[in-house]
């Protein structure tokens, strides 16, 4: 089948990265596209341990000539490293890392059958517009990429859509092979994304939730 049908006729193959006006990129998914979590534990015995050993050097610090003191301070310590009980590797939660997408696509020129899908170069540059700052012509002053709320919206066929998304890294090759105008047929890349803040378990499973009266167009 040529891209172009697939494109057409596939709503599951589908990409957009939309933010507004600013960028409007439709392409093909051409990887298996992951997601993933992480959550930070740590047990309540590391974590009062640091606590002891922060305080045991303070207090070596101010007994260093009281040798006695230093030697009983010392065992007492290792005797509490070394005597623990199974409560003590009780794991606690610390934090939740916000995570990071990586979607992979191929952007096709598809302007002469197509007008709204556009030239690939258009659309690619967009997403270059979204990793680099702005810089002003008189103070030379750096302004964030797409300004202060430049987050975009990732959509994949009808089973996913990430809101205030922001773009961390993009990465495109472009074609040898040229249409009429001799701009590139395509271009494959990967666009590496995360939330703008850190996402609910709501928030993520609601990415994932069935959207077939808003497929891609």
């Amino acid at each position: 089948m040529e891209l172009s049908n697939l494109y057409l006729n596939n709503p599951n193959a589908r990409v957009a990265i939309v933010n507004g006006d600013s960028i409007r990129v439709r392409g093909l998914l051409t990887d298996e596209f992951s997601i993933s979590g992480q959550n930070d534990y740590e047990s309540i015995f590391e974590l009062t341990n640091q606590d002891s050993l922060q305080k045991f050097a303070l207090q070596i610090a101010s007994l260093t000539d009281r040798a006695t003191n230093y030697i009983g301070m010392k065992t007492s310590l290792m005797e509490n490293i070394r005597l623990k009980s199974a409560e003590q590797t009780e794991m606690i939660w610390m934090r939740s890392q916000i995570p990071v997408f990586s979607v992979s696509l191929m952007v096709l020129n598809l302007n002469k059958n197509n007008p709204r899908l556009g030239d690939v170069r258009e659309q690619v540059k967009s997403l270059y517009a979204a990793v680099f700052p702005s810089i002003t012509a008189d103070l030379k002053v750096m302004n964030p990429p797409l300004g202060d709320q430049g987050s975009v919206t990732i959509t994949i066929g009808q089973w996913f859509q990430a809101p205030l998304q922001i773009i961390r890294q993009v990465n495109f090759t472009f074609s040898k092979e040229v249409v009429d105008d001799g701009s590139p047929l395509y271009a494959r890349g990967t666009v590496e994304f995360s939330p703008s803040k850190m996402p609910g378990s709501n928030e993520v499973i609601d990415y994932i939730t069935n959207r077939k009266s808003e497929s891609i167009t």
